[in-house]
């Protein structure tokens, strides 16, 4: 790569044909009926939208994704989805202004990370514990 693409801002490092990528092939694959190559696809497309800094999308696709996994009772796989958005959830809150919006999302946040909580594993409830208190989150305690 020349150093011209590198500090180019138009050069979206092919993100937007990724995303276009992930998100035909889930819609390829639910017509299919493979749920799991689907939910796969959908968190491709999260984890492609969390590295542009696209959190509203990233959510929404993590969304599309936990609905899968709990279609497919894959229970490792929802554990990851909640915790996503919930930490999603709180990076969009420390990053708004308007007060009833933060705590909307804080509170979005708190039960994404609450249900984490409830549904995972021993080691998932370790991390939904951590995220709930860095969050000073008063559903999941400390």
């Amino acid at each position: 790569m020349q150093a011209s693409q590198l500090t180019d801002t138009t050069n979206d490092f092919g993100f937007k044909s990724k995303m276009a990528d992930a998100q035909m092939l889930a819609t390829a694959c639910r017509r299919a009926g493979d749920s799991r190559s689907e939910g796969l696809s959908y968190f491709r497309l999260a984890l492609l939208q969390d590295n542009i800094s696209a959190l509203g999308n990233a959510v929404k696709a993590y969304k599309k994704y936990l609905t899968v996994c709990e279609r497919v009772e894959d229970t490792a796989g929802a554990s990851l989805a909640l915790n996503c958005i919930g930490v999603n959830l709180y990076i969009m809150a420390t990053q708004v202004n308007n007060l009833d919006r933060k705590e909307r999302l804080l509170q979005n946040a708190a039960l994404y990370h609450e249900r984490h909580f409830e549904n995972g594993d021993t080691r998932s409830q370790f991390v939904a514990k951590i995220n709930g208190c860095v969050g000073f989150f008063s559903s999941v305690s400390c």
